[in-house]
């Protein structure tokens, strides 16, 4: 449902309700829900950026073997400053 309203799929797009949705399948522990909520935060989808958010919700995705949030944590160490090895160290 969370995807629907993101990319507007048959709904208008609403990115209040799209995170609604995510968060609420992140609450509910539904597998493999962590990561999306995650880049709501990353990239301000509705809401403001919060790096701290975003890796919190990575960190628990990768945990549940999400490799994407290997990715985007390593996007945040390049958008903190951070050099590229610190980057690379988390892939």
């Amino acid at each position: 449902m969370a995807n629907l309203y993101l990319h507007g799929v048959g709904v208008k797009k609403d990115y209040k309700s799209a995170f609604f949705y995510a968060n609420e399948a992140y609450n509910s522990k539904i597998e493999n829900s962590s990561f999306l909520p995650g880049e709501f935060y990353l990239y301000g989808w509705g809401k403001a950026k919060d790096y701290k958010k975003a890796l919190n919700y990575f960190k628990e995705a990768k945990k549940d073997g999400n490799i994407l949030a290997e990715v985007a944590m390593a996007e945040i160490e390049l958008l903190n400053g951070n050099n590229l090895s610190g980057a690379f160290a988390i892939l």
